[in-house]
Parts: C-alpha cells; structure tokens; sequence
C-alpha cells in the first residue's frame, strides 16, 4: 500500500511543477492540474518555451531528454494540462 501512496504523490509533483511553469509562460497564476494551457491564453510557441522551460526545471529531470521533450510537444496539443503532462512524464520515467 505505501508504494502505491508513493507513486500517486510522485505525478502531483510533477503536475505542480509544470502548472507552475505554465503559468510563468502564460502570465498568469499556477496552473492546476486539470486547467488546459490553451484555455488559458497559450498557443503552439509559447507551448515550445514552455517545454523548453521543463526541460530546466530542477523538479523534472526527466524532462532535459530529448526523447521527454518530443513526447511533450506531441502530448501537448492532444491534452494540455499539466496533470496530461505529469503523466506522460510518469510514462516515461516507468518505460
């Protein structure tokens, strides 16, 4: 059971931190996990800062690959929340 609690904290992280970084982007609060990047006011170059930006984000190691970053900008634009890109982060990490 504390291994699951474990995994379940680890995309919260993840999603703060790029709802975070959204936000920074866009100009406006924290993003939550469920509050689309595109409803916000972002399009398609501000969505590529804002990948780039995780990929420096000392939270997401994970998002300084190459590979992270392309599934990213692939992920983005079918579902741009930060809870969308937490868990193709998670993904990743478990592949």
């Amino acid at each position: 059971m504390k291994a699951e609690k474990e995994q379940r904290v680890e995309p919260d992280s993840m999603s703060a931190a790029i709802g975070e970084t959204m936000g920074e982007v866009l100009g406006v609060a924290t993003l939550g996990a469920d509050e689309d990047f595109f409803a916000q006011g972002g399009d398609s170059l501000r969505a590529l800062e804002m990948i780039s930006r995780l990929g420096s984000h000392p939270s997401l190691p994970l998002a300084r690959s190459s590979e992270a970053q392309s599934r990213l900008v692939e992920s983005v634009f079918v579902d741009g929340t930060p809870g969308a890109l937490a868990a193709v982060l998670t993904e990743f990490e478990n592949h």
